[in-house]
């Protein structure tokens, strides 16, 4: 499901990230700009499933216990990845190793297209499930790409397939 950003929503964003840095994990920290990009990825799907924008400016400041929306009793954590092309099946979703031991309930997987204009919200997948499906790639390992490319992870992640995910609007229709 693909959906278009609005000016106003980056700015509110970027106005948001000037006043707050919500990248203190200690390790695998994001730039400013991997943060811009969660908070859009989480913005579209509280969006989707809510009917509205999140203000972010009443967010509390600090650790989020792990989970971003709250949505029928689910503890949802959104994972967005920046990239120059829309989502393709056989893309890998990820969730860092240190990171799993947090209490959501689910993963919602989103790709923010590079040229700034949309976000798509590729599916997503209960923990359990994830966990099952998940293969665990290790920090400083090769990963090669489907189209031949690869490259060095920089941190442990547990990695699914897009194809491996469910339909979001399952969860809007009661999980």
């Amino acid at each position: 499901m693909k959906l278009r950003l609005t000016e106003k929503t980056k700015n509110h964003v970027w106005k948001y990230l000037n006043t707050h840095n919500i990248a203190n994990r200690g390790s695998v920290d994001g730039s400013k700009q991997n943060q811009f990009v969660g908070l859009v990825g989480e913005l579209a799907v509280y969006n989707y499933l809510y009917g509205y924008t999140l203000d972010l400016f009443i967010k509390d400041d600090g650790f989020d216990g792990g989970w971003d929306i709250s949505y029928n009793n689910l503890k949802i954590d959104v994972k967005t990845k920046e990239r120059s092309v829309p989502a393709r099946p056989e893309f890998a979703c990820d969730v860092l190793e240190s990171q799993i031991k947090y209490r959501a309930d689910c993963y919602v997987f989103c790709n923010f297209i590079g040229d700034g204009e949309s976000v798509e919200i590729c599916g997503y997948i209960t923990k359990e499930d994830f966990l099952k499906k998940a293969v665990y790639i290790g920090a400083m390992q090769s990963v090669s790409r489907s189209d031949g490319t690869s490259f060095i992870n920089k941190a442990g992640v547990f990695s699914v397939l897009i194809k491996d995910l469910s339909n979001i609007g399952e969860l809007k229709c009661g999980y």
